[in-house]
C-alpha cells in the first residue's frame, strides 16, 4: 500500500511537471560526476559525452575531428589518470558552471584546477580548464616527467621531449600554468625544441 501511495504521488507530481521521483541527482551532483569521469575516462564513446569540442581541442591540442580523434585513441591509456578527484565549490550560473577539482595521482598529482562546465541537450559537459587554484609546480613537473617515461621506449626521452621538460622547468611559475591552460602557450615555449 505505501508503495502504491509513493507511485501515485510521483504520479501526481509528474503531472505538474515537479521532478523529485526518478532522477533526484541535483545537478551539482551531475557536474561532479562528469568531471570525475572525464579526469578517468577509459571508453572512447566518453570523450564526446562527457566533453566538449572546446575542452578536446584544450586538451588534445588538435582542432575539431582531429581532437576527438585523439581523445579516443588515447582513452585507454590510463597510466597518467589520477587516482581520486575531488570536485568542491560548484557554482551554476543557467547553463554554465565552474567547479574546483583536486587531484590526487597522475599527471597532474597535486594540482586543484577550476573547470568550466556548460550544459548540452540537457547534459553537462567539461568544458575547459579555466584556472590553477592551487599550482604545485614541482608535483607538476614530477607528474610530467613520469608520464613521458611511461611513454618513452625503454623509459627514454628523445631528444625533442627532453627539450621540453628543460624548458618546463626554466619556465617561471606563471609561463607554466599558461602552457597547461592554453595550447598556444605551449606551442610558444615549446617551438624551439621542435623546430630544432
Amino acid at each position: 500500500m505505501r508503495k502504491l501511495l509513493l507511485i501515485g504521488s510521483c504520479l501526481a507530481m509528474a503531472a505538474f511537471g515537479i521532478s523529485a521521483c526518478g532522477d533526484s541527482e541535483s545537478d551539482e551532483e551531475k557536474i561532479a560526476s562528469v568531471i570525475e569521469d572525464s579526469a578517468t575516462l577509459s571508453d572512447p564513446a566518453d570523450c564526446e559525452a562527457l566533453n566538449t569540442i572546446a575542452f578536446l581541442e584544450q586538451s588534445e591540442f588538435e582542432e575539431g575531428e582531429e581532437a576527438v580523434k585523439s581523445c579516443e585513441e588515447d582513452a585507454e591509456d590510463t597510466s597518467g589518470d589520477p587516482e581520486t578527484v575531488t570536485v568542491s565549490e560548484v557554482k551554476i550560473n543557467g547553463s554554465s558552471a565552474t567547479a574546483e577539482a583536486a587531484l590526487v595521482g597522475g599527471t597532474f598529482d597535486g594540482q586543484t584546477i577550476e573547470i568550466g562546465v556548460v550544459e548540452e541537450d540537457g547534459d553537462w559537459k567539461v568544458n575547459q580548464f579555466e584556472s590553477f587554484v592551487v599550482f604545485d609546480r614541482e608535483k607538476l613537473l614530477a607528474g610530467f616527467e613520469q608520464s613521458i617515461e611511461e611513454e618513452s621506449e625503454g623509459g627514454e626521452e628523445d631528444e625533442v621531449t627532453s627539450c621540453i621538460l628543460d624548458e618546463f622547468e626554466a619556465a617561471s611559475d606563471e609561463e607554466l600554468e599558461e602552457a597547461i591552460l592554453s595550447p598556444d602557450a605551449f606551442i610558444e615555449l615549446a617551438e624551439g625544441c621542435i623546430e630544432a
